[in-house]
């Protein structure tokens, strides 16, 4: 490195040119200040109304903690009994209203599953109809809060990379929709499998 004065030769620790005394600029130096500085700003805050795109930035460089943004959308999503519903080691609602309780939390799937494989105990293998649906129902109790949770968490996954241009706010809105609960299902759900029944009880009483 050479003084940018007279062209002297410098060290690299010289702050000084050693031949006409002009200061030296080290960019090495500068760089390491600039990181100092920058490294050592305050935080800055969390902008809602900053879209998606912008904020996963953000919080990719600033966040604290590995699921700090995520659990605001979770927590929207689940609803007032987000704490209770991920720290339950068993879920009695689960437990005695099984496909009624799936419904009402909007976990279409396995209610639907819980169905069907009721309706073909339920005609199929009538004497098997009381364990097989103490076992659901046991493992719905047991296991209920890890496959919610894991739901909740799929669900906000896709609505932040389908919605990357909403803000914070927007997107907690969304996930608030998304999620919550269904009083309106289980009421449909209980009349619709009750019309099958007997429809299905009247066709085979024709044949």
């Amino acid at each position: 490195m050479n003084c940018q004065k007279c062209n002297n030769p410098i060290e690299l620790n010289d702050r000084f040119c050693r031949n006409c005394g002009e200061a030296v600029k080290n960019e090495h130096s500068d760089q390491f200040n600039y990181n100092y500085n920058y490294s050592n700003q305050t935080t800055p805050s969390y902008d809602m109304n900053a879209n998606h795109q912008t904020q996963y930035a953000y919080s990719y460089n600033y966040s604290t903690s590995e699921t700090s943004e995520d659990d605001i959308y979770v927590q929207s999503y689940v609803g007032q009994n987000y704490n209770k519903l991920k720290n339950t080691k068993f879920s009695i609602p689960a437990f005695f209203l099984g496909p009624t309780y799936l419904l009402y939390r909007k976990v279409w799937g396995y209610a639907i599953l819980y169905i069907i494989i009721n309706i073909i105990t339920t005609f199929i293998l009538p004497e098997l109809e009381m364990p097989i649906e103490l076992a659901i129902n046991l493992f719905l109790g047991f296991n209920f809060s890890k496959l919610y949770m894991k739901k909740a968490r799929t669900d906000v996954e896709k609505i932040k990379n389908e919605n990357l241009d909403k803000t914070t706010q927007q997107l907690i809105e969304l996930c608030r929709k998304k999620g919550g609960t269904s009083i309106i299902a289980p009421i449909l759900a209980f009349f619709g499998i009750y019309i099958i029944i007997f429809i299905s009880i009247i066709i085979l009483a024709i044949i």
